[in-house]
């Protein structure tokens, strides 16, 4: 089972009535610091972390989607954005769009493969 590390989560965590195997994360979790990463247990290409993003239609013009993307990063370098972000181990990326594009094209890719692999079929 994989979860967020938000506070539902966390207090039966700090509470000892649940126990965190792994974080899968790319560094140790701020809140969970003695939780060890997939990459320490060496299963770091089982690492596919959750990416969050603000997506449109297919045909808006790329001049309102640079400013939607100018916009949308303003917002998360505020501290009113940053701070709860980060006091639950998200991590506010400002990235291109296109670094944005590539890395949900990778996962789609990763995702494919595994799901093939398992011979998961929809119903």
């Amino acid at each position: 089972m994989s979860v967020n590390a938000d506070a539902a989560v966390l207090q039966p965590i700090k509470t000892d009535k649940l126990r965190a195997r792994v974080a899968g994360t790319p560094a140790h979790l701020g809140v969970l610091p003695q939780v060890p990463t997939l990459k320490e247990l060496s299963f770091e290409s089982a690492n596919r972390m959750s990416v969050f993003g603000v997506y449109a239609p297919v045909g808006v013009p790329a001049t309102m989607l640079d400013r939607q993307h100018a916009e949308v990063n303003k917002a998360l370098a505020t501290p009113a954005l940053r701070e709860p972000l980060t006091a639950s181990d998200n991590v506010p990326a400002s990235t291109s769009r296109a670094e944005f594009n590539q890395q949900i094209a990778a996962d789609f890719h990763i995702n494919s493969r595994r799901i093939k692999a398992a011979f998961i079929k929809a119903r």
